[in-house]
């Protein structure tokens, strides 16, 4: 280990701390001003899967981002409560990603409009990431770290990391990148067939543009943590991994409740339009049938506007006929 300067150190660990409680901050903030559309958007609405996938990503995405903040407030006591701590820390950040990218799976399958093929071949390239997470994760027990006490700051500093410590994120960022160019290559042929501007409430669009602008945050985030694997600080390896954290259930709860949102607006515009399909056709009925009978269709319409006493209104007298 290189020899530690107190005063570095614990700058670090402030602006560490700082930036970890900020990342907290800022999710549950996220979640409070959203509460209303998770209300409308998800409880009130028919759909376990959505249900299922949302509390996973919202609240155990919290729940995950307060367990890892505690150990930053609290002081370790010895090395295993350190080691505990570290593993903790880098469990809780992979598992909020496993439940964006089993989302952004079914979200790639509905842009193909459910292809086998699709599903097959990213199911397989998730089981595959998966296992090679996993056995990197493995590696992770190898970790020697010690505590460094500087009255009143306490931190955990690992001496000695495996080469491989980096593979869960490179895996991550291989998967990832599958799944962008499967969505960029439906962009491309969406805008190529498209012949009216973009809009905000089309399904396909808000489809391509989450998966799109999600991909560049979280693949940011990859490869800024990977460079700092080999360049930057420890530290910034933390503060990354955590920022990677709160990003993930901030947008992939978004993904969620924008992809429903732009559904259920899709279904009331089909309702409207079929709606009004029926009144033209009401109308239209009554038209011809007015004609058929050789009078004006005005007048028949008029001469259906009387009071309950069968007394046609004055002349003079504004009235409004409802359909």
């Amino acid at each position: 280990m290189q020899d530690l300067d107190p005063v570095a150190f614990v700058q670090n660990l402030q602006f560490l701390r700082l930036f970890q409680l900020s990342g907290t901050i800022v999710t549950i903030y996220d979640h409070s001003i959203l509460f209303d559309r998770e209300v409308e958007l998800i409880w009130e609405r028919p759909g376990i899967i959505a249900k299922t996938f949302f509390f996973l990503i919202r609240y155990c995405g919290d729940c995950i981002i307060i367990t890892i903040l505690i150990p930053f407030l609290t002081k370790a006591t010895s090395d295993s409560v350190s080691h505990s701590r570290f593993l903790l820390q880098t469990w809780g950040t992979v598992i909020p990603v496993w439940i964006v990218q089993v989302i952004m799976q079914f979200r790639v399958y509905a842009l193909y409009n459910r292809a086998k093929w699709v599903l097959a071949l990213t199911f397989t390239c998730f089981v595959t990431q998966l296992a090679m997470v996993i056995v990197f994760l493995a590696s992770y027990r190898d970790v020697q770290l010690i505590v460094i006490k500087l009255d009143p700051w306490t931190a955990c500093v690992p001496t000695r990391m495996s080469p491989d410590a980096v593979g869960p994120w490179i895996s991550a960022m291989a998967f990832e990148g599958i799944l962008f160019f499967l969505v960029l290559y439906k962009t491309v042929i969406h805008l190529l067939r498209l012949n009216h501007p973009l809009t905000r409430n089309s399904v396909t669009e808000v489809l391509l543009r989450d998966n799109i602008f999600y991909f560049f945050v979280v693949f940011s985030i990859y490869c800024l943590t990977v460079l700092a694997w080999y360049t930057f600080p420890i530290i910034w390896i933390e503060i990354f991994s955590n920022l990677n954290v709160a990003a993930t259930c901030v947008l992939g709860s978004r993904l969620i409740l924008n992809i429903r949102e732009a559904s259920y607006r899709y279904e009331e515009c089909v309702n409207t339009q079929e709606i009004e399909f029926q009144l033209r056709q009401l109308v239209d009925g009554i038209e011809h049938g007015a004609l058929a009978s050789g009078d004006e269709p005005m007048d028949g319409l008029a001469r259906g506007s009387r009071d309950e006493n069968g007394v046609e209104p004055n002349d003079g007298e504004p009235h409004q006929v409802v359909v």
